[in-house]
């Protein structure tokens, strides 16, 4: 029942012996495991934990590597297919002075419960060897402060309920021949809604 802070002082004035202190209990403390598993080569694992509760596992019989905050609100994973799995209950940040890169062989899928913000300082790009798609379920805004560019090797197509289209001090249309309410134009098709990951 004695506090760390309080053994010196109480030797110090003699309400404490020496003899009294001697250890007949602890408090929790660090543990250090190394098992070699049972008969049935079970538990074969290595456990690092601190008084607290955070732990560091490497599981020989369960094939993974494990780090979890002792709170239990961050962990990562490094499991025996080859993934690496990341929890956090709150931000998980990365910062460099260098370059940030990415690269999957397979797919990339991100979604987010509320916005997704990109910014720049200097240029930006997408690019798609097919398909390049945007959609949203209500406003689309396209701006800029100088010029906008559109060019299709192909066929360009605008299908909308409505429309208007104010030009300020000149619009220009040029084509081999052109059609004012004439045929119908061709119907665009509205793209698949992503699938949540």
């Amino acid at each position: 029942g004695i506090k760390f802070g309080e053994i010196q002082q109480k030797l110090n004035d003699g309400s404490l012996k020496p003899e009294d202190l001697k250890v007949v209990g602890r408090v929790g403390g660090h543990t250090l495991v190394l098992d070699d598993g049972d008969s049935n080569g079970s538990d074969r694992l290595m456990r690092f934990r601190t008084t607290a509760g955070h732990q560091i596992t490497m599981s020989d019989s369960g094939e993974f590597f494990y780090i979890v905050h002792a709170n239990g609100l961050a962990w990562f994973e490094l499991g025996k297919e080859g993934t690496l799995d990341v929890y956090a209950t709150n931000s998980i940040n990365l910062r460099t002075q260098g370059d940030i890169n990415l690269h999957a062989d397979r797919d990339i899928n991100m979604f987010a419960g509320r916005d997704v913000s990109i910014k720049s300082t200097e240029s930006m790009q997408l690019e798609s060897l097919t398909e390049l798609i945007m959609q949203s379920q209500s406003d689309l805004s396209i701006y800029s402060e100088t010029t906008i560019n559109v060019k299709s090797d192909g066929t360009l197509a605008l299908d909308s309920a409505d429309g208007s289209w104010a030009g300020g001090d000149a619009l220009i249309f040029s084509a081999g021949g052109i059609d004012f309410n004439g045929p119908s134009a061709p119907s665009v098709d509205a793209p698949n809604p992503i699938t949540k990951t």
